[in-house]
């Protein structure tokens, strides 16, 4: 990618196309993952809650736009546009949420925790190569992209740390409210910042109208292939998620049958003995007297075999 971003001559579609992806993977995240997350289970109140937790996260983001640069899409003096800086900080906040995600699953089981963690990699492919289109158009040089990058994934760790520290029923209500700030601030992300250098991209590297149409064509074909690969990853962690269940639903079933049945093989082996002790010792001979203690003190026994 950085190759053909260095081509002068496919530079502006390359970036057009890569900078469409990047906003339709930020607005199928919010509407495809994380508002739905943030829902699950909700009363009323806690949807309203919610709510107003994913405007909170969307006025937030349009600050940061007015704070260090306004409407200008343009690079500021520091050469980073408000953008880079607004995505650096909504991808901390995602980071932080993943880090909840995965604290919670792996307390309530191995099984769970990795079926979390593959779902999470397999999320983050899109989310990060988006993120590296937002932050090179940005004006981030590779290195500090990088850079930034690592220090914004570190807030996973602090979402981690958060479970153990709070326990999970806490942290899951935290991450719910952290989830919807984080799907308010990817829409406004996308629709206020990303789109609209899209646009300046498009016209800025064709001037016929033709061009420009088409070059908007192979943007929404750029966007229809983000929100299916979105779309494939959220059944793959569907899918790991009703197996590690199925998966620790059937080992508790398993153990519970084993304990029946050796609850079972005990109980037949206790009365077994029972009875062929009791019938050596009137064999014997050892009396009436004993045989009648005996009865007396095991009939309940010999009545369940």
């Amino acid at each position: 990618l950085i190759v053909f971003l260095k081509i002068e001559r496919i530079q502006g579609p390359v970036a057009y196309i890569c900078l469409s992806f990047a906003g339709c993977v930020l607005v199928a995240d919010a509407l495809m993952h994380l508002l739905p997350h943030a829902l699950e289970g909700a009363d009323h109140d806690s949807m309203s809650f919610l709510g107003i937790a994913a405007t909170l996260g969307g006025f937030s983001v349009l600050m940061v736009g007015e704070i260090f640069g306004g409407h200008d899409h343009d690079h500021s003096e520091g050469g980073i546009a408000a953008f880079g800086i607004a995505n650096l900080l909504v991808e901390m906040l995602h980071n932080f949420v993943d880090g909840i995600t995965l604290g919670v699953t792996w307390a309530s089981g191995t099984a769970g925790g990795i079926s979390a963690t593959i779902a999470i990699a397999c999320h983050e492919l899109p989310q990060e190569l988006g993120d590296f289109i937002v932050l090179r158009a940005a004006g981030f040089s590779t290195g500090k992209l990088l850079f930034f990058n690592f220090l914004a994934s570190l807030t996973c760790v602090a979402g981690a740390v958060l479970t153990l520290v709070l326990g999970d029923l806490l942290a899951t209500t935290v991450k719910s409210t952290a989830e919807a700030v984080t799907a308010g601030s990817f829409l406004a992300l996308a629709y206020n910042m990303v789109f609209p250098q899209v646009m300046e991209t498009i016209n800025k590297t064709h001037k016929a109208p033709r061009t420009r149409r088409l070059a908007k064509l192979a943007c929404l074909a750029s966007g229809v292939a983000a929100i299916a690969s979105m779309q494939f990853i959220g059944q793959l962690e569907a899918h790991g998620h009703s197996h590690a269940h199925g998966h620790g639903d059937g080992g508790h079933g398993h153990a519970h049958g084993v304990a029946h049945a050796e609850e079972a093989g005990h109980g037949h082996a206790h009365g077994h003995a029972e009875k062929v002790g009791h019938g050596q010792q009137e064999e014997v001979g050892h009396g009436h007297a004993h045989g009648h203690a005996e009865e007396a003190g095991h009939g309940h026994g010999h009545g369940e075999l």
